[in-house]
């Protein structure tokens, strides 16, 4: 049996594999766009080959505009675009996407002496470049449509992070944080004899590491007593009504916590760990009954939606990662009338590379 590969692979260091529906020994078709080449699979040559079983696992996707709650997909919408085989959009290569961040270095020159004041080194942030090759396979779409297509999605997005999907076999789909920083459509002759182009793409993120498959956890506050119990206990206070719970973050990378509220919440407070962020516009409540606002930890940013008016962050606020594979306390605290709740999504920080 044989499988088509639109990308050229190199397959020698793979495993054999079942999975492929291949028999052993059996004919494995490798090549660029329909140009094959034939390699053997035995078992009796060292370690055997493994295909991917179909050629979606190759594929990127990238949605503008959303976040991390956004499962992983490839049932495209109009404001998303899908990359890879049996798409219009082919990716020739991409370059420094796994590649080790730039460091910001922070050694410092001895004077009047050699060497260097040792400093902390850390990483940058990571870079994506894609080297696309886009022609009207499928759905004979004119191929300047399909340039437009591209150039919708991938606009200038402020201080907005959107999620590139990569799917890549024997890794899980992972979601880096980007924004477009450049985009190329080179005019050439076979744009205009053969409707085909070569289009590149920078892509920026600010966060190392990919993120994985999303935990969600729900906070809500038990409905209120009415009245008062007597006899009284004095002094009389008026505390907080809290709700809280116990993750414990998946991956191998510290990752940020985002949240959807849900009114009403009075001045609602956020605690991750040790870290502890209160937020308020000035009335009360906060946030009506039927009112939604969004927290993202990583861009320390809450909005009263779907309006996206920014919240105010009351002084002391701190907006540390949670640590992967360590038991974290989440607690959400409101008004002692409140009934409001709060959904977390806690994406699987995982770092490869």
């Amino acid at each position: 049996m044989t499988i088509s590969l639109y990308e050229p692979i190199i397959c020698n260091r793979w495993t054999a594999v079942a999975a492929c529906g291949l028999s052993t020994p059996g004919n494995l078709l490798l090549g660029d766009r329909g140009i094959p080449t034939t390699e053997t699979l035995s078992p009796s040559t060292g370690p055997l080959f493994t295909c991917p079983v179909q050629l979606q696992d190759w594929q990127m996707y990238f949605l503008p505009g959303r976040i991390w709650e956004q499962e992983f997909t490839f049932s495209p919408t109009s404001e998303g675009i899908l990359m890879g085989p049996g798409t219009n959009f082919l990716i020739n290569r991409v370059t420094e996407g796994w590649d080790m961040p730039a460091v910001n270095t922070h050694d410092e020159q001895w004077p009047r002496r050699s060497g260097q004041i040792i400093g902390l080194d850390v990483s940058k942030g990571r870079s994506f470049n894609l080297e696309l090759w886009i022609a009207p396979l499928t759905g004979n779409v004119p191929i300047f449509e399909l340039l437009q297509t591209l150039a919708t999605a991938f606009q200038v997005q402020g201080n907005t992070e959107s999620p590139l999907w990569i799917k890549y076999p024997g890794f899980p789909p992972l979601a880096y944080m980007v924004r477009p920083r450049k985009r190329s459509f080179p005019i050439d002759i076979t744009l205009s004899a053969a409707s085909q182009s070569s289009p590149q793409l920078e892509l920026v993120a600010t966060l190392v590491p990919g993120f994985g498959p999303i935990q969600a956890f729900n906070l809500t506050f038990t409905t209120p007593p009415s009245g008062l119990t007597y006899p009284l206990t004095y002094p009389i206070t008026y505390g907080l009504n809290t709700t809280s719970t116990t993750i414990v973050p998946q991956g191998n990378w510290p990752t940020y916590p985002f949240f959807t509220l849900i009114g009403p919440l009075t001045n609602p407070t956020l605690t991750v760990g040790e870290s502890s962020v209160t937020l308020s516009t000035g009335t009360s409540p906060t946030l009506a009954a039927g009112q939604t606002a969004t927290v993202d930890w990583h861009s320390r940013l809450a909005l009263l939606t779907p309006q996206n008016i920014p919240l105010s962050v009351l002084p002391g606020a701190s907006w540390e990662p949670m640590a992967p594979m360590q038991p974290c306390t989440v607690t959400l605290a409101g008004g002692t009338r409140d009934t409001g709740s709060a959904t977390i999504y806690l994406p699987t920080g995982s770092y490869y590379t």
